[in-house]
């Protein structure tokens, strides 16, 4: 399903504990965005204030801490170029219909 205004290829690796103490990536996973390259103030998992580089708009979930990568990969791992998602917001749209999905970065 394409969702209004989210017109670019964004690959998303999710993050997870591999039990050994680090961490480890999901295989990557296409999904529909927009990337914004714009700095905007937010505040990070710390509470603390910081600027962002980029915002992306996903179609789907991802958390903070998880990769993204603008444009289709294949790496078993974030390639060159790939953020770190350092913030991320979810928020019902006004009819409640869909939810808006903001990443950080």
């Amino acid at each position: 399903m394409r969702v209004n205004g989210l017109n670019e290829t964004i690959t998303h690796w999710a993050v997870t504990d591999n039990g050994l103490g680090g961490m480890s990536y999901a295989l990557p996973v296409q999904l529909r965005g927009r990337w914004e390259d714009k700095n905007e103030l937010f505040r990070n998992v710390a509470g603390e204030e910081a600027v962002s580089d980029a915002i992306v708009y996903l179609s789907q979930d991802a958390a903070i801490g998880d990769w993204i990568f603008r444009g289709a990969s294949v790496d078993a791992t974030p390639p060159s170029g790939a953020r770190e998602i350092r913030q991320f917001f979810k928020s019902p749209d006004l009819r409640r219909l869909s939810s808006i999905r903001k990443a950080v970065l």
